[in-house]
């Protein structure tokens, strides 16, 4: 099989699932049939056959009732049809002559509706009274052509699409009119045990209900085109000209046609599939099923609920297949919507479930084996700096404010359990926060910790303070003067505080902010144990020891390997101003002969 958009493949390599979905995307637009055939790798001889195949087996899908059995029908050769009285055509007039005398035997009539007909020179204007009830509707309102004929008995009505088509054959031969007008239609024959059965006929009124696959030979069937009626040349000749006249309408009337057509199939149909469906989920056995399935209230839908997992399966808003859906938290919908059955739908739901909860069994027993032998073999203790060494000669302060900022610009996704994603993130540039913030540009630098892609901003004061009572007093006329507060109530600025940073140490003091109470700020360490912290982590960087460094940060190796770590903990050597000067020089000499590791 040609992987190859537009490549055919033998009918024999398809499955009836793929024939199935194939025909209703046809039926759902036929107008993107050439899209539809090179996008399947299809032949349209193909899509005709199995569009047939498909119409063909229609009332079996509807629960049509099988047809009264009738005697063998045999093409009826032309001269078995007379041809309208030669003394009641007059000849060829124009259609805007004179209505015909009541007297004649035969009509054409073209129909566009109930208000729009037009009638034929030297026809009746009157539908014949031994006409049945159908006919008379036909004659009234049916867009199409009524022919009938008192002599004969006879009434025949053409729809549109085989008036128009009747029309192109008139126009590119001549002959009829010195032999006449032939008015055909196909018909199908079923040929078995020698006698031959008419499948279909005028209207596709009546269908034989096809015959269920018993595993017997496939039947022949004979397409024959039959006449319906003959119209001599001088009838002929006013029909011609009627169709002549209204030309115009003709195209119009069969796309008109062929839209009710669509229209009134697809009605049918979905109600078909709906009643499916709905059989389906009343009669599918939840409690057999492997997993724990409940039917929702509304009955179209059935949840699997695995903490913390979960499975849906639904009729598709289409209601043509059954889809289903897997959500986990933090994590996109995992979607199918192509399963013509339910259990089919209800099994890969199970299946994905039960894969990601062995998935997961699998790598809490793989952490648990890592965290116990990953543990760091190092030997802090000729690394340690005792904590008073950290402490500075003097202490200066400045002021700082940290803020998120929401992104300007975003667009969503929704992942599992409705949660939304944001992505494509633009930010403020700086320049734009610190006009936002109608702060001095001159008091205030900032720093962007995260980069341009993330929203999370400090701001310093420009100006240091050896005196912590006059950092605080100016941090507090800062943060009065912004417009954060302002940015807050916006909702531009979900989270925002100001404080003292001690610019020797780094530990701050935050006086006071704002905050989203879903999100609240991270409860502040102490400067005792901000120094703690600080001497631990200089003796990880002293030692490079790549296994505590992960672990005090929670950095999985998915997201960092241990090369990077190296490569980090060498630059954080050489900018330290507490390790010995031979292990920066070491680190200073082993990054020059090492590139940078992406």
């Amino acid at each position: 099989m040609s992987d190859k958009p537009g490549a055919s493949v033998p009918d024999s390599q398809h499955t009836p699932e793929f024939k199935l979905q194939v025909v209703l995307e046809y039926l759902r637009n036929p107008r993107r049939k050439r899209h539809i055939i090179k996008g399947k790798g299809i032949t349209e001889e193909l899509l005709a056959e199995w569009y047939r195949e498909f119409l063909d087996r229609a009332e079996q899908i509807f629960g049509g009732q099988q047809a009264p059995p009738t005697k063998p029908t045999v093409k009826p050769e032309p001269s078995d049809i007379p041809p309208m009285p030669e003394s009641a055509v007059s000849a060829a007039t124009p259609a805007k002559a004179e209505a015909a005398p009541a007297a004649s035997t035969w009509g054409i009539k073209l129909i566009r509706g109930r208000r729009e007909s037009y009638h034929s020179p030297s026809s009746s204007r009157e539908c014949p009274a031994w006409a049945g009830g159908f006919s008379q509707k036909e004659w009234e309102d049916e867009p199409g052509l009524a022919v009938w004929d008192d002599a004969s008995k006879k009434f025949e009505h053409l729809r549109p699409n085989e008036l128009l088509e009747l029309w192109h054959k008139l126009s590119q031969d001549e002959r009829w009119r010195t032999e006449g007008i032939r008015l055909t239609r196909r018909f199908e024959y079923e040929i078995q045990n020698g006698e031959r059965k008419k499948r279909w006929h005028r209207h596709g009124k009546r269908r034989a209900q096809p015959t269920v696959d018993t595993g017997e030979p496939k039947r022949e069937v004979e397409e024959v085109e039959e006449e319906l009626f003959r119209l001599n040349p001088q009838a002929s000749a006013e029909l011609f000209e009627l169709l002549k006249q209204h030309e115009a309408l003709l195209e119009p009337m069969a796309e008109e046609e062929q839209k009710r057509i669509d229209k009134a199939f697809h009605e049918v149909f979905d109600l078909a599939l709906r009643s499916a469906w709905q059989y389906d989920v009343e009669e599918v056995d939840l409690s057999k099923r492997p997993l724990p399935w409940v039917k929702q209230a509304d009955a179209q839908t059935l949840v699997c609920d695995v903490p913390p997992n979960r499975g849906t399966v639904r009729m598709s808003k289409s209601d043509w297949f059954w889809e289903a859906c897997i959500e986990q938290p933090d994590h996109f919908k995992n979607e199918r919507t192509n399963f013509l059955q339910l259990e089919k739908a209800l099994e890969w739901a199970e299946q994905e479930l039960q894969s990601i909860q062995a998935s997961a069994e699998a790598e809490d027993k793989q952490t648990e084996l890592e965290s116990g032998t990953t543990k760091s073999q190092i030997d802090l203790t000729p690394y340690r700096i005792d904590p008073a060494a950290l402490e500075p000669a003097r202490i200066t302060y400045r002021a700082v404010i940290y803020l998120e900022r929401l992104p300007e610009q975003f667009k969503t996704m929704e992942m599992s359990f409705g949660k939304l994603m944001r992505y494509d993130e633009k930010y403020p540039s700086l320049l734009k926060i610190l006009n936002e913030l109608k702060l001095d540009e001159s008091a205030v630098k900032f720093e962007q910790p995260g980069g341009i892609n993330f929203g999370w901003y400090f701001l310093f004061s420009t100006a240091t303070y050896y005196e912590e009572t006059v950092a605080r007093i100016q941090v507090q006329r800062l943060w009065d003067a912004s417009a954060i507060q302002q940015l807050y109530k916006e909702g531009k600025v979900p989270r925002a505080r100001y404080g003292i940073e001690e610019v020797e140490t780094g530990f701050c003091t935050w006086l006071g902010g704002l905050m989203d109470p879903e999100h609240p700020w991270e409860e502040p360490e102490t400067r005792a144990e901000h120094i703690a912290n600080w001497a631990l982590e200089e003796a990880v960087v002293h030692a490079l020891d790549v296994v505590r460094f992960r672990e005090d940060r929670k950095l999985s190796p998915k997201l960092v390997s241990d090369e990077q770590l190296v490569h980090v903990l060498h630059e954080r050597r050489v900018r330290s101003k507490h390790i010995p000067i031979d292990a920066r020089a070491e680190s200073e000499h082993w990054l020059a002969s090492h590139p940078d590791v992406e």
